[in-house]
């Protein structure tokens, strides 16, 4: 059976010769609806709903783009949980097109869209309404996607750190592996305007985290981001980064296990855990530094803790000056 597409809900939002951008539309155009839900107020039109993708592709639990530089985006195909809002103030162009000649058929049509304002209020006793259901170009269509992961470029290699130098290299056990990093529970979100000369479409990762369409992310427990490997190096081997396991706990109930185990906090700990945090750095004389953090604890009460590591590289030859300073505080305001 046919369904509807969410390509079906923006084509009155696109009037004649108006069209998206073209990597915009070929993913829409592959989203189906599975549920729908629709209400409104005195400024908005909303649409709510989950759909899937389906078309192209589809035996694959996941959705693949890549960009030229072999970077890639990858996303779960089911259950995308989807917002339109439509603002109920008409396009103020198309009203000055339909009203701009008393020739041919523009007045019908100037007739029709005035039909669709508000209703003069005979009685004066309802405040001034600014309603308009002609049409219009402008809205907001937002996605929330479980997961997101986003693998490096083709450049980017796995890395480890040296155990006799302390210097970052490819991995020789997986040198054509991706770097992926993961981002739960994406908010992606696509606007334009109503102006008919510049609709400034507008592609956005809002946030990542959160819990719904209205949360700026989400307030409880739960993973942030992770690396997979952990170590992100250059084939150039000149520079390395990594910032894995970021966990964000900002309730009094729970306490990721391995964090209670650790730094024996108990579960009313509130505040952000980094697993490990690295930049590394060395010229073509192996002039450089590597300069890591491995579990920072920072409460929201203003305690931090955390492991640090500092490797300054002279030469490819001299031996690297290091230290390792373990760091415990407490800000007290």
């Amino acid at each position: 059976m046919l369904r509807l597409g969410l390509f079906d809900l923006l084509a009155p939002q696109y009037l004649v010769g108006i069209q998206l951008p073209q990597q915009v539309q070929n993913y829409l155009s592959l989203l189906r609806i599975d549920e729908l839900n629709s209400f409104y107020d005195s400024r908005f039109v909303v649409y709510t709903g989950t759909a899937s993708f389906e078309g192209d592709g589809s035996g694959s639990a996941e959705v693949v783009h890549t960009e030229p530089s072999g970077s890639r985006f990858t996303w779960e195909k089911k259950n995308l949980h989807f917002r339109m809002m439509v603002p109920r103030d008409g396009a103020e162009f198309v009203d000055r097109a339909a009203n701009s000649s008393t020739n041919g058929k523009l007045p019908q049509v100037a007739a029709l869209l005035n039909d669709l304002r508000p209703q003069p209020d005979s009685d004066m006793d309802d405040a001034i309404m600014e309603i308009v259901d002609f049409p219009a170009v402008s809205f907001r269509l937002e996605l929330l996607v479980d997961i997101l992961n986003f693998s490096l470029g083709d450049a980017w290699k796995p890395g480890i750190i040296d155990p006799s130098s302390n210097r970052v290299k490819i991995d020789p056990a997986r040198p054509n592996e991706r770097v992926v990093i993961s981002l739960p529970k994406v908010l992606l979100s696509y606007t334009q305007g109503d102006d008919a000369n510049n609709l400034n479409p507008q592609v956005n990762i809002e946030s990542w985290g959160v819990s719904g369409f209205d949360a700026p992310q989400d307030l409880d427990m739960g993973e942030l981001i992770r690396m997979n490997p952990a170590i992100a190096v250059h084939q150039s081997e000149h520079i390395a980064f990594s910032i894995d396991q970021v966990v964000i706990d900002n309730s009094t109930q729970n306490t990721p296990a391995n964090i209670i185990d650790h730094f024996g906090v108990d579960e009313n700990w509130r505040g952000l855990y980094i697993g490990q945090a690295l930049l590394y750095y060395s010229n073509d004389q192996g002039l450089g530094f590597n300069l890591r953090f491995n579990d920072a604890l920072i409460s929201f009460d203003g305690a931090v803790s955390f492991e640090a590591a500092l490797d300054i590289y002279i030469s490819e030859t001299l031996s690297n000056l290091t230290a390792t300073p373990t760091f415990t505080m407490a800000i007290n305001e």
